[in-house]
């Protein structure tokens, strides 16, 4: 029991380990498009509000 709660090393560690191996831009490439998706919908959120900040009704 003890060998088996004492090992950190998960499947999911050698696998992430495996794939940046592979693709070693796969993590930024996917931190820039998650920061632009955030960029773009920041940018709508602010123009939905300025919409309504500008309406006369």
């Amino acid at each position: 029991m003890t060998g088996f709660g004492a090992s950190s090393v998960t499947k999911y560690d050698l696998l992430r380990e495996r794939l940046l191996a592979r693709y070693p831009h796969t993590i930024n490439l996917l931190l820039m498009l998650a920061l632009i998706s955030l960029a773009g919908l920041a940018l709508y959120l602010v123009s939905d509000l300025a919409s309504f900040a500008f309406d006369p009704d």
